[in-house]
């Protein structure tokens, strides 16, 4: 299997992973995080305010150079970086399997029905028909009763018309107008009709049906320069999803193909603080919040907030620490080979994914420190270089 399937099929063996665990059950922590989000909006700017004061106190730079680089490391002795020369640039290699094509297609049709008011079509449950009808009581229609010969269109079953009105549409006829009374229940939320029979005069005008993707309902329906034809248009397809593909591809043959030769010991030991110290802001942001709202803290430790031993936790906390060393070793070298520079979209980009956007960089500074802000700079450079400079052929 090449490098590239072998990355992708990883990614989508994670995905169905996670989306087996997640149905299988929820975890106490997904949980307490959804409902600690939650509780967030409604603490306020209180609670907000007290989460980002506590984000000051842990030291993202440690272990950092002003310009982002790590403090005292020469890369070149503890990273061997990916070779390019191995990617895989095939754009058909990178193209949608044939079942999500599929889909696409299909969601295209079903967005785009053609329109038929052809005679003497019978409805059917789950058709989708467009109508016309007036209700009455006593010869009298109730206000909102009509539409107003505008046309609706409805799926018959969806239970979009009053009462069980969609159930006496079906076995008539398209081009057809007819008469269907429908009682109301005494609770009915409309008092008008509440407990009255209601005689609607109801036209089916016509039926939608699913269309052929083909040259023809493309120029009809579908709009761009691509909307010449059925192929040009799944081209243009293939290859946005192509390019998507790619890019995840690309992110992560510079990590997974690069080789830690070494750890840098005084880094590695600064970032699993940090690491440790993050996990702290986040068992106290969410019990605080947490607290705002019952009065009490919801996590007794971060060990119960992890549901690990301390051994567990330990590992956990030394495999994200690498993670991250590897990451950052990874970029610190590719910016020095192709002598990348940070510009002022980059500075705005790194700002702006930090939650910084409105605020601006003094603000990611007062927070995170010039030294990080500047690292995180240099990852979205690399990214952007390598974005401009290894494309599909």
């Amino acid at each position: 299997m090449s490098q590239k399937k072998k990355i992708l099929e990883k990614r989508r063996r994670e995905a169905e992973l996670k989306k087996a665990a997640a149905q299988k059950k929820m975890t106490l922590i997904t949980v307490v995080t959804i409902f600690a989000l939650v509780v967030l909006v409604i603490a306020g700017a209180l609670a907000f305010d007290a989460i980002k004061k506590k984000a000051n106190e842990v030291n993202y730079s440690a272990g950092l150079e002003e310009n982002g680089y790590i403090k005292g490391v020469n890369v070149d002795k503890y990273i061997k970086l990916c070779e390019f020369d191995h990617l895989n640039t095939n754009p058909k290699d990178y193209y949608p399997s044939q079942e999500e094509e599929d889909e696409y297609i299909a969601s295209i049709i079903d967005a785009n029905p053609d329109y038929s008011e052809e005679k003497d079509i019978v409805v059917k449950t789950a058709d989708t028909v467009n109508i016309d009808f007036v209700g009455k009581v006593d010869g009298v229609m109730y206000e909102g009763g009509s539409t107003d010969n505008k046309g609706l269109k409805c799926q018959i079953g969806s239970d979009m018309l009053p009462g069980d009105l969609e159930s006496k549409i079906v076995g008539h006829k398209t081009g057809e107008t007819f008469d269907a009374t429908v009682h109301f229940p005494d609770d009915f939320a409309n008092e008008e009709i509440a407990g009255k029979d209601v005689v609607y005069t109801v036209t089916v005008n016509g039926m939608y049906k699913d269309g052929e993707f083909n040259d023809e309902f493309v120029k009809k329906y579908l709009s761009g320069e691509n909307a010449t034809s059925a192929e040009a248009y799944l081209n243009a397809y293939r290859m946005d999803i192509a390019k998507d593909n790619f890019a995840t591809y690309l992110k992560d043959f510079i990590i997974s193909e690069s080789e830690v030769i070494t750890y840098p010991t005084s880094y590695t030991k600064k970032v699993q603080k940090l690491m440790k110290n993050k996990e702290l802001e986040q068992f106290n942001a969410i019990n605080e919040a947490y607290s705002n709202i019952n009065g009490k803290p919801i996590y007794d430790s971060i060990l119960d907030m992890r549901n690990m031993t301390q051994s567990e936790y330990d590992e956990h906390i030394k495999s994200v620490a690498r993670d991250e060393v590897k990451k950052n070793l990874v970029y610190q070298a590719l910016a020095q080979k192709y002598s990348v520079t940070v510009t002022d979209e980059d500075m705005d980009a790194c700002v702006s994914s930090l939650g910084f956007a409105e605020s601006g960089y003094e603000t990611a500074v007062a927070r995170y420190g010039v030294p990080y802000v500047n690292q995180q700079a240099i990852i979205v450079a690399v990214d952007r270089y390598i974005k401009e400079n290894f494309t599909l052929e």
